[in-house]
């Protein structure tokens, strides 16, 4: 078990399930996705008065 300064690294990568990666680099790009298509929707709406 890898420490640093006396403290045991449960969360380090090696013991995290490669499907559990997966999956939380996909839901992060949807999510980045996601706000990166709202930014484009209201930068590029029409600007009409308002409505």
């Amino acid at each position: 078990m890898n420490t640093i300064w006396g403290a045991e690294l449960h969360y380090a990568p090696d013991y995290w399930p490669l499907w559990l990666i997966y999956a939380g680099v996909v839901v992060l790009l949807m999510l980045v996705g996601l706000v990166i298509h709202a930014l484009l929707r209201r930068m590029l709406a029409p600007k009409n008065g308002g409505r």
